[in-house]
């Protein structure tokens, strides 16, 4: 993972916008697909460590709400 400090602003802003633009891809096609309207999501920033509490990598844990 790249350091925050050695991305300019415009980077940032850059990187934000693919992250936005790949999501509400997803979005649509899993609506597309389902024909059902993702109503949210939600997710949780998780660090996983190993058996001395060194952080080995990172994961998300995410949640989205469908109404059937």
């Amino acid at each position: 993972m790249k350091e925050p400090s050695s991305m300019d602003v415009s980077e940032i802003r850059d990187k934000k916008f693919l992250l936005e633009k790949s999501i509400s891809e997803q979005l649509h096609q899993f609506e597309d697909e389902t024909g059902l309207p993702v109503s949210s999501i939600e997710f949780v920033r998780r660090e996983c460590t190993n058996e001395f509490g060194m952080v080995v990598s990172i994961c998300y844990a995410v949640e989205s709400k469908v109404e059937i």
